[in-house]
């Protein structure tokens, strides 16, 4: 006969890694061609206050890009205001006395005011301007409101044109669709510009394949039809820092303060100085367009960064050869009718003739001040001076790439983010006539600075993948004549646009921030200093740290009327002021814990919790799994030598044997059910079961 020496339960406890019900909602995807918009948009039309969890927006279904369904719970968007910011520009002395030009705040109208070309356009509060942040969205209500998970961290104001931009969750990501792979919607002054993303698992960008947001961001300057004639009657003359009337000097770029709109309100849509970090507008006559600007130190001239020849350069008053200044390039000086020697000869004297070659291009735009919570459009470039229709309009700067990453990055394309040169002068590129016997003879546009990228990553950032933040290059006075008989002059090209930002967690990324390249004229006047006045975009600032959490837990099994101890562990760090939040639902439910550690009240059933940080992007779930006690009873039926015994349990279990036979008995893990035994053995088993 066998016999059974005994069976033993065992209690297995059981543990799985976490899952994430919002993250990668939007699965893998593939970018194998050109200009693919992946985002969609809208905009606020209610101002937002620090808290607020509902936000009232032109139209809440968000399709287009890559959502073929509307806006719902676990959703992902980026509220980002655009403009706002206030200037230094006094507009109380507008019309007196015929006035119709702004200066600087605290300067005297009659007599101060030229000696401040710098001050026009400085920023004195940025309000909310360049406010951002990702908010997971819980819901919507009717067709203009979105519901959030987490109340708002900053202020918004409608008025400063605040955009709403829904971001695709990929679990992974590849882009080899090759330059312009991924791009955004123009900016077109209310939405655009933007392209964030979200992915779980791996980006990954291949060779010569890009996700671009290069000159998407704020507008340039445009070209008006008025132009005026300078002189050489008095050869310190400043041209007017900001106007309305399109005569007195050329289009400002847009900023972060504004554009036309908000130019036209301060009576000073056109002039040489900067509007924030916007371009100013080349001066009559025929100078060009100062470059766009993004953050930068230093102190700032509105004069650029002069390249080479310094002893030309120290040829003006006061002299600037070496003479670094942050924010946008100058534009070039104004018209020379008299052939001179640029190399000895400075600006600003009468024997050029024309408008005597002042140094009245427009200025660069100024740089904006770094801060963690904002980011920013390149600024765009001034428009060059015209009086024949053949200036050149300012570039637009570069906009936003906004990246999360909770796995890796590989590849080794390029992200980018560069702003637009400005226009050349003749920008139709149209040919003499008996008509038309000169072309070109304008100012060139300023180029648009480089916009910013934001990249936050757990992994880090390859020495392979390019990340690009260059400023636009100014516009080249191209002049073509009819006849070799005819006159020529020169006249200004258009500054550049400064580099952008560049910000990231970790890695080593290859980053450009470079100025772009001041135009150039062929005029045969100067062709010692072709640059003819017109200056570089200052470099940008990278290598700049931003942080970056993701939360893990594990599931749990406890049996029926227990407790379960769970725990968050953060990788990163988390933000500051936010703390662990413990939810019973998804989306909304009850706060039910906060902290690190939960101890679960007891459970009868599988119960599933959320765990997230507010403000934040995502829950994560986890599950403790309930198991009935198995309170096994077990019966024994031995049978004759070369038969079967049968020892049966509660269904669920593992039969096995505890201690290995020495002969050649086999047991159903299954069934439990021994077969092979020999006459007189002893056999243990052994039954598991959770």
């Amino acid at each position: 006969m066998k016999t059974f020496n005994g069976i033993i339960l065992l209690i297995a406890m059981m543990a799985t890694q976490i899952s994430y019900t919002q993250r990668a909602k939007d699965g893998d995807y593939v970018v194998s061609t050109a200009d693919n918009i992946i985002n969609s948009y809208t905009f606020l039309t209610v101002d937002a206050a620090v808290g607020t969890t509902t936000l009232t927006v032109d139209d809440n279904s968000m399709t287009g890009g890559v959502f073929a369904g509307a806006l719902a719970a676990g959703d992902l968007i980026l509220v980002i205001q655009m403009q706002g910011a206030n200037i230094s520009c006094d507009v109380q002395g507008v019309n007196n006395a015929g006035d119709v030009y702004t200066v600087p705040n605290g300067t005297y109208w009659d007599f101060d005011w030229f000696n401040h070309v710098d001050l026009w356009g400085a920023i004195t509060q940025y309000n909310n301007a360049g406010n951002f942040e990702k908010v997971e969205v819980q819901g919507v209500s009717g067709g203009n409101s979105i519901i959030l998970q987490c109340g708002l961290k900053n202020n918004y104001s409608q008025s400063g044109k605040v955009q709403v931009v829904r971001i695709p969750r990929f679990d992974n990501l590849t882009v080899s669709g090759g330059l312009n792979s991924i791009i955004p919607e123009l900016w077109d002054g209310q939405v655009g510009g933007v392209v964030a993303i979200e992915v779980n698992q791996n980006l990954d960008i291949a060779t010569n394949s890009s996700i671009s947001a290069s000159e998407f961001g704020f507008r340039g300057g445009e070209l008006d039809p008025d132009g005026s004639s300078g002189n050489t009657d008095d050869v310190n003359a400043v041209t007017f820092l900001g106007s309305y009337v399109a005569a007195q000097g050329s289009e400002k770029g847009e900023s972060i303060m504004g554009y036309h709109v908000e130019l036209d309100a301060l009576f000073s849509r056109y002039g040489i100085s900067g509007s924030a970090n916007g371009g100013g507008g080349g001066g009559y006559q025929n100078a060009g367009g100062g470059g766009g600007a993004n953050i930068g130190t230093g102190t700032y001239t509105g004069k650029g960064v002069p390249q080479g020849a310094v002893a030309i350069w120290n040829l003006e008053t006061p002299p600037i050869g070496g003479v670094i200044s942050p924010g946008g390039g100058r534009g070039g000086y104004s018209l020379a009718f008299s052939n001179q020697d640029e190399t000895t000869l400075g600006p600003r004297q009468a024997a050029w003739a024309g408008d005597g070659r002042k140094t009245n291009g427009g200025h660069g735009g100024h740089p904006l001040t770094y801060d963690v919570n904002r980011t920013f459009f390149g600024g765009g470039g001034g428009a060059g001076d015209q009086d024949n229709d053949e200036g050149g309009a300012g570039g637009r700067g570069g906009g936003l790439v906004y990246i999360t990453s909770f796995g890796t990055v590989t590849g080794d394309g390029i992200i980018e983010v560069n702003g637009e040169a400005g226009q050349k002068t003749n920008p139709l590129n149209l040919t003499t006539s008996l008509t038309n016997s000169r072309r070109g003879n304008d100012g060139g546009g300023g180029g648009g600075a480089a916009g910013s990228i934001l990249i936050e990553n757990v992994s880090v950032i390859p020495s392979t993948i390019n990340l690009n933040a260059i400023g636009g290059n100014g516009g080249d006075q191209i002049l073509l004549y009819e006849s070799a008989f005819l006159s020529r002059e020169a006249g200004g090209p258009g500054g550049s646009g400064s580099g952008g930002s560049i910000s990231y967690t970790s890695g080593t990324p290859i980053q450009d921030l470079s100025g772009g390249t001041p135009g150039e004229t062929n005029s045969p006047y100067v062709t010692g200093f072709t640059a003819n006045g017109a200056t570089s975009g200052s470099e940008g600032i990278g290598n700049i740290i931003i942080p970056m959490f993701d939360l893990t837990l594990v599931d749990a099994s406890i049996c029926t009327g227990s407790t379960a101890d769970l725990i968050a562990t953060v990788i990163g760090a988390l933000p500051g002021g936010t703390n662990i939040e413990w939810y019973d639902q998804e989306f909304g439910g009850t706060l039910v814990n906060t902290g690190l550690t939960y101890t679960t009240p007891v459970l009868a059933v599988t119960t599933t919790y959320y765990v997230t940080v507010c403000p934040g992007t995502f829950r994560v779930p986890v599950t403790v799994n309930i198991t009935l006690v198995d309170d096994a009873t077990f019966s024994m039926t031995p049978t004759c030598d070369g038969g079967t015994a049968i020892v049966s349990g509660v269904l669920g279990g593992t039969f096995s044997f505890n201690t290995a036979p020495v002969d050649a008995a086999v047991i159903d893990p299954v069934t439990g059910v021994v077969s092979g035994g020999t006459s007189g053995v002893t056999y243990d088993v052994i039954y598991a079961t959770s």
